[in-house]
């Protein structure tokens, strides 16, 4: 008799470990995700949606483009060439729009608040100079592409906040006699 009982229990004990680990799941389920640690580590950013799991069970908010954060932003635009003045300001595109004159400010650097962007997506940046709109150039005189502002946590902000303020530095501009 004692036999069986010790062979019953030996072959029902992986029936109840398994029983065991599914009423575990199932409970941790009910009590919700309790993930509260900061994104560190290889990884740690956006990476194509192989943090995708982990956020949605963290219950982070998506990244968006900073662009449609309420309040809008503000981008900043040091001039390393120095070929930039109030007589020759600097001028931001957005999407190829109307170019808009950026606002010097007293460190020298131009200033532009951008509204909250009601279009989805990301905006392409441009940056010129002048009247002629010079475009803006690299270390080794090509043109520069679009710019993009980065994807950002529209959480992380806490409401009434200043504008998030990203900033750029221009290495030069098109001369003018050149093009």
């Amino acid at each position: 008799m004692r036999k069986r009982v010790l062979l019953t229990l030996f072959l029902a004990a992986p029936i109840l470990v398994v029983a065991g680990l599914l009423y575990a799941v199932a409970l941790s389920l009910e009590r919700g995700v309790r993930l509260a640690a900061p994104p560190v580590g290889a990884g740690a950013g956006q990476t194509g949606g192989a943090n995708a799991l982990g956020e949605y069970l963290a219950g982070r908010s998506r990244l968006v483009p900073a662009e449609s954060l309420p309040g809008g932003v503000a981008v900043v635009l040091h001039d390393a060439s120095g070929e930039s003045s109030e007589s020759r300001p600097v001028f931001i595109i957005i999407d190829d729009a109307e170019p808009r004159r950026m606002a010097r400010r007293a460190d020298g650097a131009w200033i532009a608040l951008l509204d909250q962007r009601a279009e989805p997506g990301r905006a392409a940046l441009r940056f010129v100079l002048g009247e002629e709109h010079a475009p803006e150039l690299d270390a080794e005189a090509r043109e520069i592409g679009p710019r993009r502002l980065p994807l950002t946590d529209p959480t992380a902000r806490p409401p009434g906040a200043e504008p998030p303020t990203f900033e750029f530095t221009v290495v030069g501009f098109l001369a003018r006699g050149r093009g």
